[in-house]
């Protein structure tokens, strides 16, 4: 019952740090929750089935997943950046069992959402 009003707060508290934090740019509270309530009521009320759009974004991110994860591996494994609290070998070594399974898994969740 919390969950929509949760995920929101968390949302507009992510874009207000990303916007702050990375673009320099502030923008007020109502904007921000403007753009991230939005999309979903402009979805909702297109007619689309509910669940069918829950699944879509939820490949999309599966899809960004690696996309994350991939660069955060090379960056906290590097001596260069992290100094000693770089990534040990068994450390890496999972991190690439888990990156492996992520990559896997998200092409057999797009096999089987868009490949008949």
């Amino acid at each position: 019952m919390d969950a929509h009003p949760i995920s929101t707060a968390v949302s507009t508290q992510a874009g207000s740090v990303v916007m702050g934090g990375l673009l320099r740019r502030e923008l007020p509270r109502s904007v921000r929750r403007c753009a991230t309530v939005l999309p979903a009521v402009a979805l909702l009320s297109s007619g689309a089935s509910p669940v069918t759009m829950l699944i879509l974004s939820q490949v999309a991110l599966a899809i960004g997943l690696p996309l994350v994860l991939a660069p955060l591996a090379l960056l906290t494994s590097s001596r260069r950046v992290m100094g000693p609290q770089a990534n040990t070998l068994p450390v890496k070594i999972g991190l690439a069992a888990v990156i492996t399974a992520v990559i896997t898994l998200d092409a057999a969740l797009l096999a089987d959402q868009f490949i008949p």
